[in-house]
């Protein structure tokens, strides 16, 4: 899924999909994927070189307050949000809302924001398990994670350096 040009969910827009896998999401404006609605599973899927204006030009995930996302053995790789504004965060992901995310067996690297090169979330729970968060970077200070109000992580078996190692919460602070 490439080259292709949206608002919001450039790749794939989905309300209601449960299992996105074995695919390469590349190249797309407006996010790689933007997810609503459901638990979703995205697996041994390579996300890589999407752009979007504001946040989650890798993965988007917004309005999934009951919901969860599991994100197993895949790439997220050279995605970008662009514009310098506050709305900018997450390039690697960007969640508003779900209530679980779930990465296991994954790499992500090379991705750059403005807030949180890997992921920015509001309201969620993140566990982090045998993956690798390597060189990703923002404007700002955050380049690992940005973690709002209502938001936790567990972190384990993972290796996380090089612009990936910055977790800030902002409930603690």
């Amino acid at each position: 899924i490439r080259d292709n040009i949206a608002e919001w969910g450039g790749g794939i827009y989905t309300h209601g999909t449960d299992i996105i896998g074995n695919v390469n999401i590349f190249n797309n404006v407006g996010s790689g994927i933007l997810t609503t609605g459901q638990d979703v599973n995205i697996k041994n899927v390579k996300i890589f070189g999407n752009i979007h204006l504001t946040h989650g030009a890798g993965i988007n995930i917004s309005g999934m307050y009951d919901y969860g996302v599991m994100i197993d053995s895949c790439i997220i790789v050279s995605n970008v949000s662009e514009l310098g504004s506050t709305l900018q965060c997450g390039s690697g992901l960007n969640s508003t809302g779900a209530e679980n995310i779930d990465i296991s067996n994954s790499i992500i690297i090379n991705n750059h924001a403005g807030n949180a090169g890997v992921l920015s979330c509001e309201n969620s729970d993140i566990s982090i398990n045998y993956s690798t968060l390597y060189n990703n970077s923002s404007e700002d200070i955050y380049k690992g994670l940005l973690l709002g109000t209502g938001s936790s992580s567990t972190i384990s078996n993972s290796n996380i350096y090089n612009g990936g190692n910055s977790v800030q919460n902002n409930e603690i602070l």
